[in-house]
């Protein structure tokens, strides 16, 4: 047997599913997406879980050991760049979508803070800190390396959210098992299906573009949650020193101009004082 290791929110299932059908060809296909976007179908499918070649578990998030039994490993490697995908699907895909996982305590527990905060204001600076940090989940679950002297293949989670990526890194990971990777346009279609319903890419996508219209000082509205403004602060941070004012301490600006006349009194007053 095999084994997929993953921190939650790391698009374990999916791989999985992915595996089994176009590099074992277990030919068990079927709507592997439940009402949040996550692929967690796949635990309820009797039949798909007998013909399964490869299983999945967080060891390395809880410090758990690879069991005996697993001959070689697929260790889903994350990329920094993309901790706000991870933060977001794990608060909207795991808290309170995982009713049969083992795990749910642990999993639901991550998000206790977020949840005892008393407005969105607050929410939106827990996550910023978080990001800004790499604090809480991102460096007790995610950051957490495999220990083992058994084979390993680390996929890199950024290939999920480019189609030519995932395709090489699944040819990689056949060789790794000694099989073939034998994709059709259903592959395509499904990961199409994934991007469409991963919520957390989506959310990124969008903040990307806010945040272009922002350098282009452009007249675009603006409509976020709180954990999309988290994001777009952290990235004003990185980008051009701003770490307080009406950004953190109030309700968001809804025009990308309001934020852009923002920076640049903010721009001006570091100069002057520099």
């Amino acid at each position: 047997m095999f084994l997929i290791d993953f921190a939650p929110a790391a698009h374990g299932h999916f791989l999985q599913y992915v595996i089994n059908n176009y590099i074992f060809n277990i030919n068990c296909k079927f709507d592997i997406f439940s009402a949040s976007g996550a692929a967690h179908n796949t635990e309820y499918n009797s039949d798909y879980n007998v013909k399964s070649i490869i299983d999945y578990m967080h060891c390395s998030s809880y410090d758990q050991l690879i069991p005996k039994r697993y001959q070689k490993i697929v260790y889903i490697k994350h990329d920094i760049r993309y901790d706000y995908i991870m933060l977001y699907n794990s608060y909207d895909r795991c808290h309170g979508f995982l009713p049969s996982n083992s795990q749910k305590e642990l999993i639901n527990a991550m998000h206790d803070d977020i949840l005892s905060e008393p407005n969105d204001i607050r929410r939106r600076a827990n996550w910023y800190s978080k990001l800004m940090n790499r604090s809480g989940f991102l460096t007790d679950q995610v950051s957490k390396q495999i220990n083992t002297d058994k084979p390993v293949y680390k996929f890199k989670y950024s290939s999920f959210f480019d189609v030519n990526l995932f395709y090489a890194e699944l040819q990689q990971i056949s060789k790794f098992f000694a099989d073939t990777f034998t994709p059709d346009d259903s592959l395509a279609h499904l990961h199409q299906k994934f991007l469409d319903k991963n919520d957390g890419y989506s959310s990124y996508k969008k903040c990307m573009n806010i945040l272009e219209s922002i350098h282009l000082n452009q007249d675009t509205e603006i409509t976020t949650d709180w954990k999309e403004e988290a994001f777009l602060n952290y990235n004003l941070t990185k980008i051009y020193r701003i770490h307080s004012g009406d950004l953190f301490n109030n309700d968001y600006p809804r025009n990308t101009k309001i934020i852009y006349n923002i920076v640049q009194e903010h721009l001006r007053l570091l100069d002057k004082n520099l």
